[in-house]
């Protein structure tokens, strides 16, 4: 029988157990096997964090779509690189037996690449870490995600079958389900099982879309947790060489040319789809979560930190309002609650900043009076030379009525748009030419420029950290 252009793709059969493979030189079942086999030769000694961790194992759709806990004492070289938010402390490190990324194409076996550099993201205070706290980690592990029962026992996969059924009931048809009052009946020992930490249905909607948060070439990679000395967790992260995007504008004065500034702008845009297309908020967008890698060809651009932006060991309060303040849109400083247009505002601070070259408002305090100005309508001035579609979208995002804030989906698509047309198209354009200006004015006023890095105010702060009082 002839396959059809729509038929699913194939790996070949797994020489050991028979079954057919579902990625590339790795079969889940067996993989499966041996990871349920090594369970009992490690913890974290966090219950929460343990199941956390053998989730993603469990349910990885490749080798590498899941997290491993590692020993402290794999890690050499460890080293504070003084970058610091309010809850966590960064360091960079070289893991000795690294992740399992090489494929070994005659074996057909995934192994370990030897020693690789990463970053360890210290949660500072994280010893007695809140159940909260890990189910946002999800997004920052990059992998199939989890928002679920501490117990871990034999119900959750029944549990997850029914919260399907609830997705597609409501998504789809009424008639899904051809028994509702067992569906019903499943469904209050699901609440009951979350321990209150449910509400209805909307609760069960918010549990699958963080499950179907799957690993995403869009945001951050993480390997794995860890625990240091002092027993506060860390995440083993991808080391990106050129930093975040502040240190990325240090490192290069500030001067990025046009096709780099929408590329880039399209790698942050299409990991911000990607968190809102699975109906979640990141809720801290900065230059600090954006991490640049620079190769002769490209910059590849990445989001982290999703949701982490509050102590580890607290649970989120509705009260509070953590952020960088120039980051954060006017109606969050009213007390109204992080929404996805909340986040388009901060990537339309990314987008002026990056055409600025410095950092938004660094050469002031970053105080009550900032805030009652940018609610007030205070917004940076366009810089000399922006191209003029590129400042329309930019005060699109950056608008103080969030319905009037683009879509993260409209910024994909404009964004893929543009570098089409700036850099795949031979035929000029309307846009092309727009932006052409605009390198030869940026260019031509570099006999003039100064190359010193712009000193940022004492009272500039460009880490998260508790704003209630400032609000």
């Amino acid at each position: 029988m002839s396959q059809h252009s729509g038929s699913r793709k194939t790996y070949g059969e797994c020489p050991d157990c028979k079954r057919q493979r579902i990625a590339v030189a790795w079969c889940k079942n067996c993989d499966v096997i041996n990871l349920k086999e090594n369970f009992h030769n490690w913890t974290s000694e966090n219950t929460k964090i343990d199941e956390f961790i053998k989730y993603t194992q469990l349910n990885a759709k490749s080798c590498m779509d899941c997290l491993e806990w590692i020993e402290f004492d794999h890690f050499d070289l460890i080293e504070n690189i003084n970058k610091r938010g309010a809850f966590s402390s960064i360091y960079s490190a070289v893991w000795m037996e690294g992740p399992r990324w090489n494929l070994d194409e005659e074996a057909e076996i995934w192994t370990r690449s030897g020693p690789i550099k990463v970053i360890l993201k210290r949660l500072n205070n994280s010893q007695n870490m809140s159940q909260e706290f890990v189910n946002q980690a999800k997004l920052d592990a990059n992998a199939e995600t989890l928002c679920r029962n501490p117990k871990l026992n034999s119900r959750f996969q029944q549990w997850f079958e029914i919260l399907t059924i609830v997705r597609n009931q409501i998504a789809e048809t009424s008639n899904y389900c051809q028994n509702p009052r067992l569906v019903n009946r499943l469904i209050n020992g699901l609440i009951k099982g979350f321990n209150g930490w449910i509400a209805g249905v909307n609760g069960l909607m918010m549990l699958y879309r963080y499950y179907k948060c799957l690993q995403s070439g869009a945001l951050a990679e993480c390997f794995g947790v860890t625990k240091d000395p002092t027993s506060c967790y860390m995440f083993v992260m991808r080391y990106y060489k050129n930093g975040n995007l502040y240190t990325y504008l240090e490192e290069t004065m500030g001067i990025l040319c046009w096709r780099d500034i929408v590329d880039m702008l399209w790698s942050i845009s299409a990991g911000l789809n990607f968190i809102h297309g699975h109906g979640l908020v990141h809720g801290n967008l900065h230059g600090g979560n954006i991490l640049v890698e620079c190769d002769v060809n490209s910059i590849d651009t990445k989001i982290t930190d999703t949701g982490l932006h509050w102590p580890a060991d607290k649970s989120m309060s509705f009260q509070q309002i953590y952020g960088v303040i120039p980051f954060v849109a006017p109606e969050i400083f009213n007390k109204n609650l992080l929404t996805k247009a909340s986040d388009i505002y901060s990537f339309g601070m990314i987008m002026w900043m990056l055409s600025a070259g410095v950092r938004p408002y660094y050469d002031r305090p970053h105080d009550k009076q900032l805030i009652k100005e940018i609610c007030s309508g205070l917004r940076p001035s366009i810089v000399n030379g922006t191209p003029a579609v590129y400042s329309k979208l930019m005060f699109q995002c950056l608008d103080v009525n969030p319905l009037n804030r683009p879509a993260a989906s409209q910024l994909y698509e404009y964004f893929g748009n543009w570098i089409s047309e700036i850099c795949d198209s031979p035929d000029p354009s309307d846009l092309s030419n727009q932006f052409d200006a605009a390198e030869e004015i940026k260019f031509s006023n570099l006999k003039n420029f100064d190359f010193n890095i712009a000193q940022c105010h004492e009272m500039a702060i460009y880490y998260s950290r508790p704003l209630l009082d400032y609000a």
